[in-house]
């Protein structure tokens, strides 16, 4: 008898479709879990989000379309950072993400607005202060405040993405 593989659950490679559906996905998870109370939970979910969005503006920035896989340019980018001796950034590091949007419209000759880049250098920093992708291994407690300054964060972002991009 020959048996039928099952369909797998998780997509051979990651998109930019891919991660904007997460992004859906998990904004209504953050929403439910700060409504609850579970507040790290609610930081954790939504760094996830910024990191997927950052990633996401990233991506389109170097010139992929939504269905082309991401992890031969997320691999250039983290090697490239070791370049420029960020080797301690890349990976799930926010700040890094959001530097190499800004060094990637800069060598574009597209660079952002000074005062936009630097919010958005504060907004992410803010959300990076309350977030890594270790916290789903620790017990830490976040407050309704830290909580509150990740959902600001993470709003403003989201609302200014496409300037990311764009």
């Amino acid at each position: 008898m020959t048996t039928m593989p099952l369909p797998s659950k998780h997509p051979a490679f990651d998109s930019i479709a891919q991660f904007e559906r997460a992004v859906l996905a998990r904004l209504s998870d953050a929403r439910v879990l700060r409504a609850g109370e579970r507040h790290s939970w609610a930081v954790y979910t939504l760094g996830y989000v910024i990191e997927m969005k950052l990633k996401s503006a990233y991506f389109r920035l170097r010139g992929l379309k939504e269905t082309d896989e991401t992890t031969g340019t997320r691999t250039e980018a983290v090697g490239h950072a070791k370049q420029l001796g960020m080797a301690k950034l890349g990976g799930h590091n926010l700040v890094f993400w959001l530097q190499m949007i800004i060094n990637e419209r800069q060598a574009a000759s597209r660079s952002l607005p000074c005062e936009f880049a630097s919010e958005a250098m504060v907004r992410v920093s803010q959300v990076a202060k309350h977030w890594d992708t270790e916290m789903r291994y620790r017990d830490a407690v976040k407050a309704a405040g830290e909580v509150r300054e990740v959902a600001f964060a993470a709003s403003w972002l989201l609302q200014n993405e496409r300037v990311l991009w764009g």
